[in-house]
């Protein structure tokens, strides 16, 4: 006898009888190979620890993270800006692309955001967000947020706009960076508006200019071909009317 829970796309089979689990994963593995699939070896454990077995080791070492990062970042003197970041990259090396950065990341976020000083150690802060960043594709959205911040935070105009380009340098040099290229857009273009036009893929991809595919195929004289050919994808008036700093709601529309 045994029973199956499932939640999204993770199954867990309890059984009394380790001989029943070994069945069923034999089973399970012979239907999927007739479809042309296997199981993720990866993925797939036995365990007779019900409490460490039922959590991602990502959650568990969480724990141990979050009293740290949950601290609260207090003057610029005593800045724990770097330290928490250095934390949260530690533990996206530990776990990359996990769910539980996404987490530290947005309670960072949500605490600078309230900050109107700079911090001391602006520059090596952006530099940790940036590897993050690359390194891990899920958080994209809020590492471009963090970054938009932070330079929001510079005093000097000119040397947030230097560090604005070597965001943007270390950025394009990774493959397929067209999609963080429109976040660091939308990050930086009201904080840095005389800068944006470093980010000419972003631009093209913002509806700054037309023609972003290629239409020759279609019929010049259709409706269809009018209208790639004029429309912009952004909305200009919506566009204008957005905050200067990324809203954290904007960010988790786009979380999967």
């Amino acid at each position: 006898m045994y029973q199956l829970l499932r939640f999204r796309d993770d199954y867990r089979i309890f059984a009394n009888d380790l001989s029943i689990i070994s069945r069923i994963g034999k089973h399970l593995s012979e239907v999927l190979i007739e479809l042309n699939l296997k199981l993720n070896s990866s993925k797939t454990f036995v365990s007779n620890d019900l409490i460490s077995s039922a959590f991602k080791s990502d959650k568990l070492d969480w724990n141990a993270y979050k009293q740290t990062i949950d601290k609260e970042i207090i003057d610029k003197k005593n800045s724990m800006h770097q330290k928490q970041l250095l934390l949260i990259y530690s533990f996206a090396e530990k776990y990359p692309n996990s769910g539980s950065i996404m987490e530290a990341l947005n309670k960072h976020y949500e605490k600078i955001l309230k900050f109107d000083k700079q911090p001391q150690d602006i520059e090596q802060c952006i530099s940790i967000v940036v590897e993050i960043a690359i390194k891990n594709p899920k958080v994209y959205a809020i590492c471009s947020a963090i970054i938009g911040k932070y330079l929001g935070l510079i005093k000097s105009t000119k040397k947030a706009e230097q560090i604005a380009n070597k965001v943007y340098k270390r950025i394009s040099e990774q493959p397929n960076a067209n999609y963080v290229e429109i976040w660091l857009y939308r990050a930086i273009f009201k904080v840095l508006p005389n800068k944006i036009d470093n980010f000419k893929s972003s631009l093209e991809l913002y509806g700054e200019t037309k023609n972003i595919w290629d239409s020759s195929w279609v019929n010049s004289g259709s409706n269809l071909y009018n209208v790639l050919q004029n429309s912009k994808i952004i909305d200009d008036e919506i566009k204008d009317a957005v905050e200067k700093y990324i809203d954290p709601k904007e960010i988790n529309l786009f979380v999967y």
